[in-house]
């Protein structure tokens, strides 16, 4: 509970602090209780199997209608939805319900109930129909005490009221200590300022373009590339800024309409965006950048002008840029880091 769990008693958390673990001893493992199966499960054979439906149905006067009355009185019977809801709301609230401990027996029963039901769609077992009423019954009551509502089948974590009947519970002052500690490193995360991590990496293609740039014409085709990545990178950042626009207006009546419609369009856009960038530019016939790797200068001057805007046009480009530079090591910590 301590970590963002429930009190179902089936989550794992590594607590390493000995002050904490010291009083702790290993149990065995809870075994089934005796007869459980048989009390509380009914198995499939006790239903209509496809066979003998078929069998039935073949006997019957060739009449369509009867058949297909039949057959709809028999799929309709048999249709069967685990009740998981129920016993998984016992099982996340099995100490506030049960208020005798994760070693109470009808704590354990609930939990091999909620097991079961897991497996009932290969196991064939289903819950015998008084069982299945006579829980819902005991454990609806005892949900509505903690919630106050009238739901019979609560299927989402339960927030225990204080006060009786059940009285305080140690776990909510744990819980409302590591919400405050929580909220405190929270806010001191926030506060930190950003690291701008800048790897030197992808802008070498370009770099290295410019300084071997020797020809009038190979300048000037290297100039066309900032120029055609820049008006790129411009319209990224327009695009955005009303991508944004279009996510935070309120979806209401007709106008959810139009911004479902605006969404599509601005998708429509990114794409166009981007099959522009990888289309250009355009060089004259014997135009010294047709020996060059184009794509990654393209991507290296991206990186340079926006890093953001270069992950979503060029990524792959990137990746060969830093595996090419590192020795074709496919990743780094570093790098990983600032894709993320």
């Amino acid at each position: 509970m301590l970590s963002g769990g429930n009190c179902g008693g089936d989550m794992c958390v590594c607590i390493y602090d000995p002050c904490i673990v010291r009083g702790f001893h290993l149990l065995p493992p809870t075994k089934q209780p005796d007869h459980f199966i048989e009390d509380n499960f009914e198995r499939q054979s006790k239903f209509s199997q496809i066979a003998t439906i078929f069998a039935d149905i073949s006997s019957m006067p060739r009449e369509l209608d009867q058949r297909q009355n039949k057959l709809r009185k028999l799929l309709a019977s048999n249709i069967y939805l685990p009740p998981v809801d129920l016993y998984n709301a016992l099982h996340d609230n099995a100490v506030y319900v049960d208020s005798f401990g994760y070693d109470a027996p009808a704590t354990i029963r609930n939990a091999f109930m909620l097991r079961t039901l897991y497996d009932s769609r290969w196991s064939c077992l289903w819950v015998k129909e008084r069982v299945y009423r006579r829980d819902k019954k005991l454990g609806g009551e005892a949900l509505r005490c903690l919630t106050h509502e009238d739901s019979n089948l609560p299927s989402n974590p339960i927030n225990r009221p204080e006060g009786p009947p059940l009285g305080h519970f140690v776990l909510d002052d744990l819980m409302g200590a590591g919400s405050k500690m929580h909220s405190t490193y929270a806010a001191f995360y926030e506060g930190l300022q950003p690291v701008d991590i800048h790897d030197e990496d992808p802008p070498q293609p370009h770099k290295k373009a410019v300084s071997h740039a020797v020809h009038p014409s190979l300048r000037e085709d290297l100039a066309k590339v900032q120029r055609h990545v820049e008006k790129h990178v411009e319209m990224w950042r327009t695009l955005t800024r009303s991508h944004e626009t279009v996510l935070h207006s309120p979806p209401q009546s007709s106008a959810g309409l139009r911004r479902s419609s605006t969404l599509v369009k601005k998708q429509d856009e990114w794409g166009d965006l981007m099959r522009s960038f990888a289309n250009g530019p355009a060089f004259a016939v014997g135009s010294p950048m047709q020996l060059l790797d184009v794509e990654a200068i393209k991507a290296a001057w991206a990186y340079h002008e926006e890093p953001a805007f270069a992950w979503k046009v060029a990524f792959q480009t990137l990746c060969r840029i830093k595996a090419t530079s590192t020795g074709f090591l496919r990743i780094t910590s570093l790098f990983a880091d600032m894709v993320v």
